[in-house]
């Protein structure tokens, strides 16, 4: 069975042309806009706002899905390509700053650290002063993603108590275009990248994907489903969208 990705990475705004749709794409639910325009053939555009399909008015709607399909790995490896781009860069050296749960924390090099570590507002990195920027790189990026596997079980099971249901098992993932998924057998996965952002949000994306277990679909019965479990699901949304691009690329 397929996954269901939570499709946050590439949502498009409003004032975006065509019509907003959804298709189920290398496991995935990504959103796309179908443009109909006076053309012979589909053609396929990825850029700052996602996905767009243009098509010609006789070309019927499973017709294009099924080209976006043919086309999946051009199209991930664009969306995956703009997020990259999107992104500011980050300056690995000592005294530089990455968000922590919403709040800055500054590199520092410890060689007398036992591991890695936060404290206060310095992220001490157990290595030596003349470490390698690569080094560096490994033992920060360790640190983020074992941070984010506590944070995660700890908020999982207290949205999931909101919901009135066990908490799900969950993954720490790698995934750079969406922020989490659901999958039929009740797995959970949510990217380490949101370890970045603040609680709240970090809440928002673990209350879509328990609501994903109730209804594996973003149909109005889902998004009543996220309401009762998050109530103030379209701010979190907003934040985070505007939000998203403003994290470093590590």
């Amino acid at each position: 069975m397929m996954q269901l990705l939570l499709d946050l990475m590439f949502a498009p705004p409003p004032l975006v042309d065509g019509d907003l749709r959804y298709v189920m794409l290398g496991g995935r639910v990504l959103s796309y806009r179908l443009r109909r325009a006076a053309r012979r053939t589909i053609a396929l555009t990825v850029d700052r706002n996602g996905l767009t399909a243009s098509a010609p008015q006789w070309v019927s709607v499973s017709q294009v899905e099924a080209f976006i399909r043919a086309k999946s790995r051009w199209v991930i490896a664009k969306m995956e390509d703009q997020a990259r781009r999107a992104r500011p860069p980050f300056e690995w050296r000592v005294g530089a700053k990455l968000p922590l749960l919403g709040r800055p924390v500054s590199l520092a090099l410890d060689p007398g650290a036992p591991v890695t570590r936060l404290a206060g507002e310095h992220l001490e990195i157990a290595l030596a002063q003349t470490a390698t920027v690569t080094a560096m790189r490994t033992a920060v990026l360790a640190f983020l993603k074992g941070h984010a596997g506590g944070v995660f079980r700890e908020r999982v099971a207290l949205v999931a108590a909101r919901a009135s249901r066990t908490p799900p098992p969950i993954r720490v993932s790698n995934a750079r275009a969406q922020w989490g998924s659901c999958q039929p057998d009740g797995r959970v996965f949510l990217s380490w990248r949101l370890v970045h952002l603040d609680l709240p949000l970090v809440d928002y994306v673990v209350a879509h994907e328990i609501a994903h277990l109730e209804e594996m679909n973003h149909s109005p019965r889902f998004w009543r489903t996220v309401e009762r479990i998050y109530p103030d699901w379209r701010a979190a949304r907003r934040e985070l969208r505007e939000r998203e691009h403003a994290l470093p690329e590590l």
